[in-house]
């Protein structure tokens, strides 16, 4: 029986939750989870090891995209140059719900995982939109050209900024008040 469960839940599509009941369907509220994220968690894959990586991101609806800088080189950048698909996912943390048994105990949650490709960027307009995009989301109280110089050619050199394209998404939640 759990070989056919194991195929049955290893086959759905990607962004096909199990519990349908924790999904969030309202792509306004996915947006605003990707919005305002401390950081999210970067899933690659080289032949058969996977490799996952906490980063600093930028999501800009205009794009559809999920944006983060990194090394010009290094695992992540060979990962993604040898396969672009990519999961990223953000997660918030709720409330701790203790419980009268161990299976009672639980914790509140919102979380969206992102599917996609992913590539460096090479457009020196973008790359510096979205390293100053990067400032105002972690930095807002400096404002660029006046608490600090807008990036030059130089400095731009030294960190590589890479796109996540969205081709899918899905939310869940968990909310023990509900039940």
């Amino acid at each position: 029986m759990k070989d056919i469960d194991i195929d049955k839940h290893a086959s759905k599509p990607r962004a096909e939750l199990r519990r349908t009941d924790h999904a969030l369907s309202d792509p306004e509220e996915i947006k605003a989870i990707l919005a305002r994220g401390e950081f999210g968690v970067l899933a690659t894959t080289h032949e058969d090891q996977p490799y996952a990586t906490p980063v600093n991101y930028v999501y800009l609806e205009e794009d559809q995209a999920v944006y983060f800088h990194g090394a010009h080189i290094g695992r992540t950048r060979a990962n993604i140059a040898l396969n672009p698909r990519v999961c990223f996912n953000v997660s918030e943390m709720g409330a701790l719900v203790p419980g009268n048994k161990s299976s009672d105990f639980g914790v509140d949650y919102l979380s969206v995982t992102v599917f996609g490709t992913a590539e460096k960027v090479t457009d020196a307009d973008k790359h510096l939109a979205v390293l100053l995009a990067l400032m105002t989301k972690y930095f807002p109280e400096h404002i660029p050209g006046e608490d600090y110089p807008i990036p030059g050619p130089d400095e731009l050199k030294r960190t590589a900024v890479y796109r996540i394209t969205i081709e899918e998404w899905s939310g869940k939640y968990r909310d023990h008040s509900e039940e």
